[in-house]
């Protein structure tokens, strides 16, 4: 390729065709400078495309987005209109602007139009837009419909990718057996089309669901086998592993193990990077630090995660909130603790579905409320903690079910308060 570049250098068109392909060498051989390079060099507006790939993942979203936008202002054909717009769509969901997101994805399906490779695309973008956003419905639609037509053009590897988010939505509908079941088949269809990046997804979420009942030992024992699987790849672990890691850590009350993963996790963050994926692991290990009794960190931590989850779209940042009303309250300061332990029960769903349970939300709100003599707010608060508890614990099969009424803290110590034996220590994992 650098032969012909050299030999054609007065050829503008083949010029920026060979660019384009040197792009995609070094893209594929993960050298990512050189990638950038020959993508920007080129003319063409599907090197214009890939770059905003690269961009993408390199942690560049305001260029990636600038990127696209010219691509869709002056596309070379329909197709890469389209692809400009779904890839705008998605920038601006991992910026977190739902409305934006939403105007692209009008965009986008404007331009699908009787092209099923399109539709199918679409498909899969606005699912992953729907599962995250929490219209939970709609995503679980979009996923049955994405797999029928994957398997419809015989598209295998894509209709595990569907079927792996429905198996996710699954797991925030509380539909705990179906989705493991799911998760399951998507393991071992994914290992039989040997779709690398697949068995992690599903093995990742297969771990958030035992975690999410207090499986905590069948989490664990996947550890190995994916450890196993990507050393004979010669892979590198993904950052989402660690994360679910460092999550089964925390629950299981081990917050060493948990530090050490999650302060892994964000030394190697870009500071411009996926800002979904540092929330979460200042969650983690906002948690991590309340079990080692470090509450001032995990009250800095806290508030970094909510400085970031507070601008989502979905409701889960009154996980954050409750950790720091923890923090806070560990402290000494019990009626800002309480403040913040109002908001975030008054914003959190009666049919709040989150991959992690929200239990200690209604259950740290009752132990302030009864730390500072409020019996009736307590009761209430109380009431509620049980009410979720009892309703998880009835869609659980009977396998499932007492592993999770005994293995996390909160769960046991909401039923010794519903019975009326309230710890004197404020607790939450």
């Amino acid at each position: 390729l650098t032969r012909l570049a050299a030999l054609h250098f007065e050829d503008a068109d083949l010029r920026d065709e060979l660019h384009f392909r040197q792009g995609r060498l070094a893209e594929s051989l993960i050298q990512v400078d050189q990638a950038v390079q020959h993508y920007t060099a080129s003319k063409l507006q599907k090197a214009k495309l890939r770059l905003v790939h690269v961009l993408e993942n390199l942690g560049s979203l305001e260029d990636a987005a600038q990127t696209a936008e010219a691509v869709y202002a002056q596309p070379d054909s329909p197709e890469e209109a389209f692809q400009a717009a779904v890839l705008l769509a998605e920038l601006a969901f991992e910026h977190w602007d739902a409305k934006r997101a939403d105007l692209w994805f009008a965009r986008a399906k404007a331009l699908v139009n009787d092209n099923l490779i399109r539709r199918l695309r679409w498909l899969h973008a606005k699912m992953r837009y729907a599962y995250h956003v929490g219209t939970l419905e709609q995503a679980l639609s979009l996923a049955v419909a994405g797999e029928s037509l994957a398997l419809e053009l015989v598209a295998s590897h894509e209709a595990l990718t569907f079927a792996n988010t429905h198996a996710l939505t699954l797991l925030r509908l509380q539909r705990f057996a179906d989705a493991i079941l799911e998760f399951e088949r998507v393991r071992v269809d994914a290992m039989r089309l040997f779709a690398p990046g697949l068995y992690f997804g599903s093995s990742n979420n297969l771990m958030l669901t035992y975690t999410r009942v207090g499986a905590f030992d069948l989490a664990m024992a996947i550890v190995p086998e994916i450890e196993r699987y990507v050393k004979s790849l010669d892979l590198p672990l993904n950052g989402d592993f660690e994360l679910i890691v460092g999550l089964i850590h925390a629950y299981a009350g081990r917050g060493t193990e948990a530090r050490n993963c999650f302060e892994t996790i964000i030394k190697r963050l870009s500071p411009s990077g996926d800002f979904y994926f540092r929330a979460s692991a200042l969650h983690g290990l906002a948690l991590a630090c309340t079990l080692e009794g470090q509450f001032e960190e995990a009250e800095h931590h806290a508030r970094a995660e909510l400085e970031i989850s507070k601008r989502a779209t979905e409701p889960d940042w009154v996980l954050g909130q409750t950790v720091l009303a923890f923090a806070v309250a560990r402290q000494g300061r019990l009626t800002e603790a309480l403040g913040l332990s109002d908001e975030a029960l008054a914003a959190l769903p009666e049919d709040a579905r989150f991959e992690l349970p929200t239990e200690p939300v209604p259950w740290i709100n009752a132990q302030l409320h009864h730390a500072l003599g409020h019996d009736q707010q307590a009761r209430a608060a109380l009431e509620r903690a049980h009410a979720i508890l009892e309703r998880t614990a009835a869609v659980l099969p009977e396998t499932y079910r007492a592993p999770y009424l005994e293995a996390f803290r909160f769960n046991r110590e909401i039923r010794a308060a519903i019975n009326g034996r309230w710890s004197d220590l404020l607790t939450m994992l």
